[in-house]
């Protein structure tokens, strides 16, 4: 063989044992890049996980704890067997039980619908009405299903109109403004709202507050028309009065009633009588509703047919406080029979010794003028 043919020999040995190196070593690599590409994948498999997991940033509150909005927040199925324990918890009055599992759910979840209706059936049951109120206004910003709005909305309406009716039927005037003002805010065009508030405030001889709260209604409206000569009856001089009127009914009133209070300082008391028991209360003209201690009501409670009407808010004299509102059908105040009237009920509270406060609910329905030279009381019980 000469010199030439080993040349190409060599060369094509050479040539198939590099394209064998080649393919063994492209062979190796692309499983390689498989697993690499795999693991890539799993790791952000991974970390999408984590990001469901860590908490998401504080930005409001809820009820009394602290909730999350995120949009990467995701919601697990909720337990059925656990939203039912917690049903049962609140139907029971076993609330802290109750509030501890849907918030601990709720950290994790703050946008479960589930847990959050649940959340707004504890706050119902252990918050004044108007508070229960309007965190289901709050939940309505939620991404709710078309069924749970409605279910929200309706018991929106039912909680506000029952509450309504029983206020107005003790004539708790300053509880109801004080439970419809805020309500108002969420629906100043709702007139569910508006004629109630606005009679109220004209019961109470407020004109001002009552056309701001009507303006949003047109002048003919049949109940605006009402709700504004209702306001002449609560003692506002009608136009048609001539100022002779004025003067006549400007003369010395003759009382019929006057009651003897006793003093302790600076401070009057009187007696008023619920079924066979005697209660002395402080009189307080900054309070809106009749205060009985809470040891002074257990002593009726078993024998008078009292109804619990809700937890509400209203003034005294030291401020806005916070107390159980209950219907009391008959009172016995300076000879007087008085029907249907809201007793409010403080535990813990001190009232200067007496068993509560004598509020501007049974003092508004009568004339009355307090001598306070003579420690007098004086009574003319009031038509309307």
């Amino acid at each position: 063989m000469s010199w030439i043919n080993k040349t190409l020999l060599g060369l094509l040995i050479v040539s198939i044992a590099l394209n064998l190196y080649l393919l063994t070593t492209k062979s190796s690599q692309k499983p390689m890049q498989q697993t690499t590409e795999l693991g890539s994948k799993s790791t952000l498999l991974q970390q999408n996980e984590a990001l469901r997991r860590i908490p998401s940033v504080d930005t409001g509150t809820h009820g009394s704890e602290s909730y999350h909005k995120n949009s990467m927040d995701y919601s697990i199925e909720p337990d059925p067997i656990e939203i039912e324990q917690i049903k049962h918890w609140i139907n029971t009055g076993n609330w802290d039980a109750a509030r501890v599992q849907i918030q601990s759910y709720l950290r994790e979840y703050p946008q479960d619908t589930t847990y959050l209706l649940l959340e707004a059936q504890l706050i119902e049951q252990t918050y004044p009405v108007a508070d229960s109120i309007a965190h289901y206004y709050t939940l309505l910003d939620y991404p709710l299903s078309d069924t749970q709005r409605t279910d929200i909305t309706t018991r929106i309406m039912a909680l506000a109109n029952d509450n309504i009716g029983k206020l107005k039927a003790i004539q708790a005037w300053d509880i109801l403004a004080t439970f419809l003002e805020p309500l108002w805010q969420f629906g100043p065009t709702e007139k569910q709202y508006i004629l109630p508030l606005a009679e109220t405030y004209a019961r109470q001889g407020r004109e001002s507050l009552m056309e701001n709260v009507l303006a949003s209604l047109p002048q003919w409206d049949e109940e605006a028309i009402r709700i504004r000569r209702m306001l002449v009856t609560q003692g506002k001089p009608a136009e048609s009065e001539t100022p002779a009127d004025i003067a006549a009914s400007s003369a010395p009133i003759a009382y019929e009633r006057t009651l003897s209070l006793a003093r302790k300082g600076d401070h009057f008391y009187a007696n008023l009588m619920i079924g066979r028991d005697k209660f002395s209360l402080m009189l307080d003209t900054g309070a809106s509703t009749t205060v009985l201690a809470a040891d002074a009501f257990a002593r009726i409670r078993h024998r008078v047919k009292t109804e619990f009407i809700g937890n509400y808010r209203f003034n005294t004299a030291g401020g806005l406080v916070e107390a159980d509102v209950y219907r009391v059908p008959q009172l016995f105040f300076a000879g007087f029979d008085l029907d249907d009237v809201a007793i409010a009920v403080i535990a813990n509270a001190s009232f200067g010794g007496s068993d509560g406060l004598l509020g501007m609910n049974i003092l508004r329905q009568f004339d009355f003028k307090i001598d306070q030279n003579d420690g007098l009381l004086m009574l003319n019980l009031n038509p309307n």
